[in-house]
């Protein structure tokens, strides 16, 4: 037996499915992990693992699908919603009501804490790679754009810089960020990646070329601008959210790839939605509609976490038991986390060697290198 078969049959349930009192459910995995090798032979084995029918949604931003991992497979429904700006995460936060945050303490799981997030600003490197690239076009060379990316690059320093104990609230990060942008530019709004540069003072012609501009191998509007973006979101609940986003829409059956990019109103309103029905009576038709996943391969992230806790609430309310599998590091200071993903009798864990999030998981569990 392989090593992912071994960790595909501690994934296994008694049976494939839950009775929620509404008959079986087939069962549904939601995967918000890095597809590994190790974890492909985990995907492959569950498919023999749960007997009958079995449902695969997953989150799969760039980073849970790196070059050079096996392909994903066609039935595999992969959601990748862009996720950016404050009022995503706000959103995502009002989720957590009191008795879920209860919960959370419960399970012994942090939830986000509203800080600046200290991990964003040791990626602040990532956004001078725009910087580098204006400074070679001629249009930024005097004028508007010239001006623009002195703001910018004065943001920059100054953001890799600032002492996170510094900023302990919103309108603190307001008139820190105004200290760097044009005029009165509404920047919460302005926090997509096509038009991010808008806020430092850049035209529109040259944010657009910009934004196509290819740096080792891929545009800068998928890479150094998502990180400029990100740096302005800073200040909040600190850590990822995309898992937990991606989640809302599997488990509202939305199209996973429509013609257009959500916007994040959009992402929003979805979120709204999903924390309408977070908390109704099960018995409820509706609520029964939704794609409630019965398994759980998670990294381990702020936003796994999240997403764990959430569907601990729903199977909770259904009287159901969710299915837990955790990809963690190798390194041996996550050890003590394998311990305790491994305490319960649904949850388990193995180490992936290729596992590439130990910082994100070190700050998120405030555990320190070895």
């Amino acid at each position: 037996m392989s090593s992912g078969e071994r960790a595909a049959k501690k994934a296994r349930t008694a049976g494939p499915v839950a009775d929620d009192g509404h008959g079986l459910l087939p069962a549904r995995v939601y995967w918000s992990n890095q597809q590994t090798g190790l974890t492909a032979q985990i995907r492959e084995a569950v498919g023999f693992a749960l007997p009958g029918e079995v449902e695969h949604r997953a989150a799969m931003p760039p980073f849970n699908h790196r070059p050079g991992t096996p392909a994903l497979p066609p039935s595999l429904v992969c959601y990748n919603v862009p996720v950016y700006g404050l009022k995503i995460r706000e959103a995502a936060m009002a989720l957590f009501t009191p008795s879920i945050t209860r919960l959370a303490v419960e399970l012994g799981l942090p939830l986000p804490e509203r800080k600046l997030d200290p991990f964003l600003q040791k990626q602040s490197h990532k956004i001078r790679e725009v910087c580098a690239a204006a400074r070679e076009r001629a249009d930024c060379q005097d004028g508007r754009n010239a001006e623009a990316l002195r703001r910018l690059d004065d943001f920059v320093a100054a953001f890799e810089t600032v002492d996170p104990r510094s900023i302990t609230s919103n309108a603190q990060w307001d008139a820190f960020v105004r200290g760097f942008i044009e005029g009165d530019v509404n920047w919460l709004d302005n926090l997509a990646v096509h038009r991010v540069l808008r806020v430092f003072g850049f035209d529109d012609a040259t944010s657009s070329v910009l934004c196509a501009t290819v740096v080792d191998g891929a545009p800068l509007a998928g890479g150094s601008l998502k990180w400029l973006s990100r740096a302005l979101s800073a200040y909040g609940p600190a850590g990822c959210f995309g898992d937990l986003v991606n989640l809302a829409y599997a488990m509202l059956g939305m199209n996973p790839a429509p013609q257009s990019a959500p916007t994040e109103d959009d992402t929003v309103a979805v979120l709204n939605r999903f924390g309408s029905v977070l908390n109704a009576d099960p018995n409820v038709p509706d609520s029964n509609a939704l794609w409630i996943p019965t398994h759980l391969v998670h990294d381990a992230e702020s936003d796994d976490i999240m997403t764990l806790v959430l569907l601990e609430h729903f199977h909770r309310r259904r009287s159901t038991e969710l299915q837990v599998l955790v990809q963690l590091p190798p390194e041996p200071e996550f050890d003590g986390l394998t311990a305790k993903f491994t305490a319960r009798p649904n949850w388990r864990a193995y180490r992936d060697p290729d596992s590439e999030n130990a910082p994100a998981i070190r700050s998120h569990f405030g555990i320190a290198s070895l």
